[in-house]
């Protein structure tokens, strides 16, 4: 796979079918139990299932039920009980399934690490979802992560996390990392791991590492922040071939990533007098390194110094 080409993700919902006898009718759009006549329910489990996360936190993800008629139209205003067997909590979003047929529910594990279960009931029917607790990782401790890496060899260096909100991807967090197996830099390429604890790693459903690939050198040192204003994971990484440059590839899901843009700083060389413009080229500095960069101009209004933006110059090409 080369720049800019990702594995396309392919979701599915496991649906448990549960029948309960209420007073309502079928319709277009959302019914409800009030409508005339005897609605089926059926119970769908979303997501939220099979998460990860440290004893005693909340799951990444909520859990999400979705309730509709035996033939598929969501029915609003069901409600749902919802339970977990230890001392975690369950926090709905709303009493009753809105008008796409959803229920959400944020979970919070209890203390003890290991496997529990939450349930979602409606009348003597049950959708159950399972979790695994871990065990916290206190600060300043060490463990060893067995990470999957693409080359098989689990050898790894350029860590870097960041986490994102609530309900935006299925994990809270995600990992930049590059393998480096025996100091080979041909492997030494950027991947991406998800958790919900971060003692447990995974490759994200849908994604393929690496997630970009040269057509020469190698890529190394991934940054990774969630951008808050767009909403998307914003990597940064460095292309070493004759000479080092600085992409960005950014992603909305943290699966599917966009084709990277060269993305040096670029400083001017030029000084301003008030109420005058000038003109002048710039360049792009990355370590050692320097670019020609484009002819930018410049405006000083007297009040303020001048920011350099982030300025896009070049970009690869698939191949």
């Amino acid at each position: 796979m080369t720049i800019g080409r990702v594995a396309r993700q392919s979701w599915t919902s496991a649906a448990l079918m549960v029948g309960v006898s209420l007073g309502g009718g079928c319709r277009d759009g959302a019914s409800s139990p009030g409508d005339s006549g005897t609605t089926t329910i059926v119970l769908h489990r979303v997501s939220g299932d099979a998460q990860i996360s440290a004893a005693g936190s909340d799951l990444p993800s909520p859990l999400v039920v979705r309730v509709t008629d035996a033939r598929g139209n969501p029915i609003s205003g069901v409600s749902l009980d919802w339970a977990t067997a230890d001392s975690g909590r369950l926090d709905p979003e709303r009493p009753t399934s809105n008008d796409s047929g959803l229920v959400r529910a944020a979970w919070i594990l209890g203390g003890q690490t290991g496997r529990h279960v939450a349930t979602a009931t409606r009348g003597t029917q049950i959708v159950t979802f399972s979790a695994t607790a871990a065990e916290p990782l206190s600060l300043g401790s060490v463990r060893h992560l067995r990470l999957a890496t693409f080359d098989g060899s689990g050898e790894v260096v350029h860590p870097d996390v960041a986490r994102v909100p609530r309900g935006w991807a299925p994990a809270r967090r995600f990992l930049a990392i590059t393998p480096y197996p025996g100091g080979d830099i041909k492997h030494e390429l950027p991947s991406i791991y998800e958790s919900g604890d971060p003692a447990e790693w995974e490759v994200p459903a849908g994604v393929t590492n690496p997630i970009v690939r040269p057509w020469k050198g190698y890529l190394s040192d991934p940054d990774l922040l969630f951008e808050p204003t767009r909403r998307q994971l914003w990597m940064y990484f460095r292309h070493v071939a004759h000479l080092n440059s600085v992409f960005l590839t950014v992603s909305a899901d943290g699966t599917h990533w966009s084709r990277p843009t060269w993305r040096p700083r670029a400083e001017s060389r030029t000084g301003f007098a008030d109420g005058r413009s000038r003109q002048r080229n710039s360049v792009a500095h990355v370590g050692r390194q320097r670019w020609p960069g484009r002819l930018q101009q410049r405006v000083d209004d007297g009040r303020a110094p001048h920011v350099d933006r982030w300025a896009p110059l070049v970009g690869f090409a698939d191949g």
